[in-house]
């Protein structure tokens, strides 16, 4: 029988977990007030960087567009009304979306303004689109076409205007599509008589769209769900044909615990969607969702976990899996490896269950669940959706939200993450963050962080190892457990000693004797390594899951 090598790289975490990649170079940016990165995009020579500035006293806050080179130093920097969204089209142009409110004076939200500038900054056209109840929250969401347009959603409450359908309730999701002078080619409105929130929106090779959107109240409308109808919170994949048509909508989720989608990828063999959830029922039950209430009270919310759901295009679960701790998780990006597997970036509250790595930041003692500031969390899972490592970044547990906003994949191997990080005086421990003191700006609370990072395995020297026919009659069970776990031995097998390891390599347990029964009852919920050493020098590792 042959095991392909995970098991053992999993086995070396030990070595490697704190390796695991490098910071290659970083850098902070922002002005002497609170300034909050929101994307980041890769150009020809380097990165453009999108956010927002607001003032200590709060009173005013407007867009920031910084451009850097590739090696992360300031080439200029600019500001626009509020920035919600930047993308590159053909020619090394841009679209920014701001919230406008020149069209209709006296929206709370505005209405999707977009302004197209060149790689000068020089504005090429500006227009805005809407009615005048303009959006419910503020949010945008968009993606160049393949014929040089733009086509964004967003939030709204009524028809008028520029929309000609509403489906009624809270909010439907309005969509529409300009060409590259900014000309709108159609619009529609997805949704429901409940509320609906988009996530991501992309182009599909049809030329038609893929869209993430959560489902807050349950309504009838033009995407349909059978299932989960009682439920406040159900992620679905919305199909539109190039015309702005619903094709197909399918949802997933729980029957009692709320769900979000944050967004999908296109795989060849079906679709990977991610979020965050509370649920470990429905399509969630048997995922390892980590229970974890606020304040750790079970009077409280649940605090989520993120999740992976693989579907195939008949929109079957292949499998699903949930990873984080008993604090709050969510995912930022996700992106598909050339070995079928994935790497996520993601932000996490939590000290315990698969967020093994904690210890590299030191938390206050009296760490409350549910009030800390998030971190950056990434790990990677391999094609079934086991974990392989994780590892969080950034400052302490009690410094600023240093999760990533946004991040740039080069290849398997590198990435550029948009985060943020609190000013910080010379000596201040801070860890992985070591920017020129929020570049020389004494005192300016919040800045944007950028780094790049390079995972230092070797992965394409993983192979396959033979397991030793002498252990082929060792059995661990149950897996899951929750306090004892039961190994069954061949009658000629000797054990020498049984190990439990952290997945960040820490050796937690040793048992030299009674090794039919591990009593792991004092462990937390998570994934562990489970080593046993035969006296005949053989050894057989597994992972284990504790609930």
């Amino acid at each position: 029988m042959k095991r392909y090598l995970f098991l053992i790289l999993l086995l070396f975490v030990q070595i490697i977990s704190f390796c695991q990649y490098r910071i290659d170079w970083q850098n902070c940016y922002g002005t002497i007030h609170q300034d909050y990165v929101a994307g980041i995009v890769e150009t020809n020579d380097g990165f453009l960087l999108e956010g927002t500035i607001i003032n200590t006293a709060y009173t005013w806050s407007t867009g920031i567009l910084i451009k850097i080179n590739s090696e992360g130093d300031t080439i200029w920097q600019t500001t626009y009304d509020k920035i919600l969204d930047l993308c590159q089209i053909h020619n090394s142009d841009y679209i920014i979306m701001n919230p406008d409110t020149l069209l209709y004076p006296g929206t709370h939200f505005g209405n999707i303004g977009l302004r197209k500038i060149d790689a000068d900054r020089n504005t090429i056209w500006e227009k805005a689109y809407g009615n005048e109840f303009g959006m419910t929250k503020g949010d945008f969401m968009g993606c160049a076409t393949s014929d040089g347009g733009y086509v964004g959603c967003s939030s709204y409450c009524y028809a008028g205007g520029d929309i000609s359908h509403y489906w009624g309730g809270s909010a439907d999701v309005w969509v529409i599509r300009v060409d590259n002078n900014g000309d709108m080619v159609w619009e529609t409105s997805v949704g429901t008589t409940g509320c609906e929130f988009v996530s991501s929106i992309q182009q599909t090779d049809d030329g038609g769209f893929l869209m993430a959107i959560t489902n807050i109240v349950p309504g009838t409308g033009n995407m349909m769900c059978e299932e989960h109808q009682k439920v406040n919170g159900i992620p679905y994949l919305v199909k539109l044909d190039p015309n702005g048509n619903v094709e197909w909508s399918i949802c997933y989720g729980s029957d009692h615990y709320y769900t979000n989608i944050n967004g999908v990828i296109v795989l060849e063999d079906g679709y990977l969607l991610y979020g965050e959830t509370t649920a470990d029922d429905g399509d969630f039950e048997g995922a390892g969702y980590h229970l974890g209430y606020h304040a750790g009270m079970s009077t409280h919310p649940r605090l989520s976990d993120v999740y992976l759901m693989k579907i195939d295009f008949d929109f079957n679960i292949i499998w699903c899996r949930c990873y984080g701790g008993r604090g709050d998780e969510f995912p930022t990006k996700v992106f598909q490896n050339d070995d079928g597997g994935f790497t996520v970036f993601a932000a996490t509250k939590s000290i315990d269950g698969d967020v093994q790595s904690y210890n590299r930041l030191p938390y206050d003692p009296h760490y409350y669940i549910g009030f800390v500031s998030c971190v950056s969390w990434i790990f990677r899972v391999d094609h079934n959706g086991e974990l392989l490592w994780e590892r969080v970044t950034g400052g302490n547990y009690d410094s600023a939200q240093t999760y990533p906003r946004d991040v740039i994949k080069h290849n398997d191997k590198e990435y550029t993450v948009a985060s943020q990080m609190t000013y910080y005086e010379p000596g201040w421990e801070t860890y992985d963050i070591n920017c020129p003191y929020n570049a020389n700006m004494p005192g300016s609370g919040i800045n944007f962080w950028v780094y790049h990072i390079t995972d230092t395995f070797d992965y394409d020297n993983v192979g396959e190892v033979e397991d030793n026919e002498n252990v082929v009659g060792l059995e661990i069970h149950p897996n899951p457990a929750r306090d004892i776990l039961n190994i069954s031995f061949a009658d000629d097998s000797e054990c020498q000693s049984v190990e439990i390891y952290a997945i960040d390599g820490r050796l937690l347990k040793t048992q030299i004797d009674n090794f039919d029964k591990i009593n792991i009852a004092d462990l937390t919920s998570g994934l562990y390594l489970i080593k046993v050493r035969m006296s005949d020098g053989s050894e057989f590792t597994e992972r284990i899951v504790k609930e």
